[in-house]
């Protein structure tokens, strides 16, 4: 659940996931997921999928709706030779 007017950064973790948001609860405008350069948006009931290597941030600029993804991480195996 995000009530930020900001921005939350996150920094890219060492040890590589993948990551799902479901949006739960999105507001009509000014939720967005930076994945990179590459901006996304939630829509209720529907997958953000990303790796977690990528730096990436998220935002909600509206004040009065909260935004609320479930978020899920799949640790992702190493490639074996």
């Amino acid at each position: 659940r995000d009530h930020c007017v900001t921005g939350v950064q996150t920094c890219a973790l060492p040890i590589c996931r993948f990551v799902a948001h479901l949006g739960v609860s999105i507001p009509d405008a000014g939720a967005r997921l930076v994945v990179g350069s590459e901006p996304r948006s939630w829509h209720e009931g529907e997958f953000l999928l990303f790796a977690d290597e990528v730096l990436h941030w998220a935002e909600n600029r509206n004040p009065t709706q909260p935004r609320v993804v479930l978020h899920l991480a799949f640790a992702k195996r190493p490639v074996q030779p």
